[in-house]
């Protein structure tokens, strides 16, 4: 799957600082499984997982099964799209283009709304209220925030 350059810097403009570091981190010291990787950048293994898999869904990581040891389970690798990727993101030029989309956060803060309502939810089926109105409250914040921010965008 070859990415042209404009597909590949949208890509860039959408990994996290963690993407970053895992990426580098596989281009200068090799493939790695998951522990590896975690403290290849300074954080604990369920940390690392979700910005991996979403490394893996864009096709900058594969992943390779191995057997035996402690730590068996998926030896991760950077794919050549991930090295293209790589050099974008430390290309000094990159550095001025806005690193995510109106489109991308507002997602981003769409998405933390649906979590602190089922974080209410929850709450509220454990009996906890004043902690699930805490919860909806922050959700409500959010969507005003959000429905604000897309107001003065239009």
């Amino acid at each position: 799957m070859i990415q042209s350059n404009v597909e590949t810097t949208k890509i860039a403009q959408q990994i996290t600082e963690i993407q970053r570091d895992l990426l580098i981190s596989l281009r200068e010291k090799g493939p790695g499984l998951l522990i590896e990787m975690a403290v290849r950048v300074f954080k604990f293994p369920e940390d690392v997982r979700e910005p991996i898999k979403d490394l893996l869904e864009k096709g900058l990581v594969e992943a390779q099964s191995v057997s035996g040891g402690q730590f068996g389970g998926e030896l991760y690798t950077l794919t050549p799209e991930g090295d293209r990727v790589l050099q974008v993101i430390r290309d000094p030029s990159f550095k001025t283009l806005p690193k995510s989309t109106p489109e991308t956060s507002s997602t981003y803060q769409q998405q933390e709304v649906e979590l602190l309502n089922k974080l209410g939810d929850a709450a509220r089926e454990k009996g906890d209220l004043d902690k699930a109105v805490e919860f909806y409250q922050q959700a409500l914040e959010k969507t005003r925030k959000l429905s604000s921010e897309s107001e003065v965008s239009k």
